[in-house]
Formats: structure tokens, sequence, C-alpha cells
């Protein structure tokens, strides 16, 4: 077992792999309660992105690789989306 060297502040939320076209599942996504949202290759053990957003409570995440596009929901019920992240 492989255990990745940083992590996050709060409690994982969700994991969700993700990989370009073409590729196998490389990138792990994961969501913390804290806020954040984190993009580790998994090859080299690296954060490709990384997303806070500690002034909201956020319910869950997801980021689009392919159009590098984050996209938060918020507790409230409102979506804040993000381009050009990665």
């Amino acid at each position: 077992m492989q255990v990745l060297s940083a992590g996050h502040a709060g409690i994982v939320k969700s994991l969700v792999w993700r990989g370009l076209e073409g590729q196998n599942d490389i990138y792990l996504i994961s969501h913390c309660t804290m806020g954040s949202l984190t993009m580790w290759d998994v090859t080299t053990e690296e954060r490709i992105v990384e997303h806070s957003l500690k002034t909201n409570k956020v319910s869950c995440a997801f980021y689009d690789i392919e159009i590098d596009l984050l996209v938060n929901c918020l507790q409230e019920g409102k979506l804040l989306f993000y381009e050009q992240k990665g």
C-alpha cells in the first residue's frame, strides 16, 4: 500500500478517480469538510490542483480536468464556478 505524504486538514468527504482522454485514471480528486479540493497525481504523489474555500460550507465539489473547471456546491443551495484552477 502506498501512502501520500500530504493530505487534508478536515475530514475527507469524497474521492474521485480521473484521467485525461486516452489515459488511465492517474489523478485522484479529494474534497474535505474544511472546503478544500485537491487533485493528486498518484504517480508522482504531487498536488496538481489545490483550491480552498473556507469561508463557505461546501457540501460537494467537482473538478473537470478536460476544461479546467471547478464547481463547489454550497450547503445553502448555491453553485460556485471557478475557471482555470489547474
